[in-house]
């Protein structure tokens, strides 16, 4: 099984949330874009992440990152920029107009009972992070273990959609690593080195893990 073959195991999941998965998609359909097209194509795209939510700015910077490779015009990286950089702003224009604070989305943000990674290791690991970490740490570490073989953008991409919460809050992080089709991707690359029955047993795992879940949520109202 090779790592093309392995990756549309995570991609419902990838899928989950339509905002994230624009936001997934523009990185991952632009990078092609970006290496062999001669035009400035991603830009149409990198602007609608940049709206759909907050942190779709930073799938434009990792659109950027190729752009910006050895022998490429700066040009090409500013055309894919400049308007997801627009729309974001016109974006926290309308909230400053609307709710006189530009950035209200992370102080909504900020309400949630917030644990960041050293309180969690410090204070006995909250009921309400495990399941975040328990998504979180190996999709960090498959990353981490894979991180020469993965695109320099899709390396900065993750960086920029996963580590913060380690820092800020860690409930959410579950999510975000739902969202972040490189971790699927090291994920797949990893499998494809393993034998058989390890791979059959690691999706094993995972489908228990998902059902389990489920059962969670739906009974005891656990809102991830």
């Amino acid at each position: 099984m090779s790592a093309r073959t392995s990756v549309p195991a995570g991609a419902p999941a990838a899928a989950s949330a339509c905002a994230s998965s624009i936001v997934d998609g523009t990185v991952a359909s632009q990078t092609a874009r970006g290496r062999s097209s001669r035009r400035a194509n991603s830009a149409l795209p990198t602007a609608v992440a940049a709206i759909v939510r907050p942190n779709g700015i930073i799938a434009a910077a990792a659109c950027c990152v190729v752009l910006l490779g050895p022998g490429r015009p700066f040009r090409r990286a500013l055309l894919v920029m400049a308007p997801a950089a627009v729309a974001f702003v016109t974006w926290l224009t309308f909230l400053w107009r609307w709710t006189d604070d530009p950035f209200i989305f992370w102080k909504t943000k900020g309400a949630w009972d917030e644990v960041t990674i050293l309180e969690f290791f410090r204070d006995g690991m909250e009921d309400a992070a495990r399941p975040h970490m328990l998504m979180a740490l190996p999709a960090l570490a498959v990353i981490a273990f894979c991180w020469r073989r993965l695109p320099a953008h899709w390396l900065t991409f993750a960086a920029a959609y996963l580590l913060p919460s380690l820092l800020v809050g860690v409930v959410g992080l579950g999510r975000y690593v739902n969202d972040c089709f490189v971790s699927f991707i090291a994920a797949a690359m990893v499998l494809e080195k393993l034998p058989a029955w390890l791979r059959a047993a690691a999706y094993t795992v995972s489908l228990a893990g998902l059902a389990l879940f489920s059962y969670i949520i739906t009974y005891y109202k656990y809102v991830p």
